[in-house]
């Protein structure tokens, strides 16, 4: 029976996280665990098909909204639901500020928390739809303007020898022409990528980013060495990240995990992202975004 969803529940009162794991797991999701907003994050960089976060929002170091604070920088982030059993209505406007989906009173029955979850599961649904839409219109453009230039080659070939522009020196081929890490395989010459033998449909920009990083492997390739990669020039510091988020996200979320379960792409923390080729028992630091 598959999953109806992925829930990560946030809360340093080991009786709250049980009591949520047991009511979410009896109606048919899959649940994780965080004691703090920094494993939390840590957690959703390990796992980024999460679709919603129970997030308490009273808790040592790092609190709910300074949590969410990270959480609402995804491109297409979890729903999250806040928790608490302290009500304050400031606290209570700023979670609506942050476009959280609901905030409950500790403690709740099963079925308010059931309730809840189930109307955040359908907006995340509907959220993927829309972004399964866009991946659509990406792939389509991209198709077309192939074909555009097919048609250009074509035409140059009907053209009298004289009237053809002189052909570029041919490049030379690059030392490596075949990228193999974790059973993902990168053919650089056709452009074509395979994880554990079966083949995945890329973006040309997820393709160039997934290439540089590879290249670079095992080491931090920034957001500005990204975004030149993309666009061929470094753009400003506010635009960098938002530019990558998407590509990122869509990319993390094609790859999955390598046959060891470890995520192939980790982000480190206001730098950039990295690939990883020999996965660490012990990542401290890592979150997504």
């Amino acid at each position: 029976m598959s999953s109806k969803g992925y829930v990560l529940i946030v809360d340093d009162q080991l009786a709250i996280r049980l009591f949520a794991s047991a009511a979410l797991t009896r109606a048919g999701y899959t649940t994780y665990m965080a004691v703090s907003g920094a494993e939390a994050l840590q957690r959703m960089g390990q796992e980024p098909n999460i679709d919603v976060v129970l997030l308490d929002l009273r808790m040592p170091d790092m609190d709910g909204l300074e949590t969410m604070a990270e959480i609402i920088k995804y491109p297409t982030r979890p729903e999250v639901i806040f928790l608490t059993a302290y009500p304050d209505f400031n606290a209570a406007v700023e979670t609506i500020r942050m476009k959280g989906q609901d905030y409950l009173l500790k403690p709740c029955t099963a079925d308010q928390l059931l309730h809840s979850v189930e109307k955040a599961m359908a907006q995340r649904r509907e959220k993927l739809c829309q972004e399964q839409m866009m991946n659509l219109i990406e792939e389509t453009v991209e198709k077309l303007s192939h074909i555009s230039s097919l048609q250009k080659q074509e035409e140059m070939t009907k053209m009298p020898a004289a009237q053809r522009p002189p052909k570029e020196p041919p490049a030379s081929a690059p030392c490596q022409q075949l990228l193999e890490l974790r059973g993902l395989s990168l053919d650089l010459e056709n452009r074509r990528v395979t994880r554990l033998g079966e083949p995945l449909h890329l973006t040309t920009s997820e393709f160039d980013i997934l290439r540089a990083l590879m290249v670079n492997a095992d080491k931090a390739t920034s957001y500005h060495e990204l975004a030149e990669v993309l666009h061929g020039q470094v753009i400003r510091p506010r635009k960098v990240r938002r530019a990558l988020n998407t590509h990122l996200w869509r990319l993390r979320h094609k790859l999955q995990s390598g046959p060891d379960g470890q995520p192939y792409i980790k982000n480190i923390h206001r730098y950039g992202y990295q690939f990883v080729a020999t996965p660490s028992s012990e990542e401290k630091g890592w979150c997504s975004v």
